[in-house]
């Protein structure tokens, strides 16, 4: 787990969580929707890299956390 981690630069996108763009209205430039697209592919790819490193019989209970952040946090308290 830790390799993919290091490799992928995972845990620099999960520390980063507090910098989510909020979502962009219905009239935001092309601009914004790129910059928030870009932070939801960044966290969707950190989320998939963390669930491709487990255990199938670990994974199998966490895939359902949504997020990257509580993902991770918590593998962190369980391990």
């Amino acid at each position: 787990m830790a390799i993919p981690s290091e490799q992928k630069q995972i845990y620099g996108i999960i520390k980063g969580y507090d910098n989510q763009p909020e979502e962009p209205a219905a009239n935001a430039t092309a601009i914004e929707n790129a910059a928030f697209n870009d932070w939801m592919n960044h966290h969707g790819f950190a989320r998939l890299t963390i669930v491709l490193g487990m255990e199938p019989r670990i994974e199998a209970e966490y895939t359902v956390v949504e997020d990257a952040k509580t993902l991770w946090e918590k593998l962190a308290s369980a391990y």
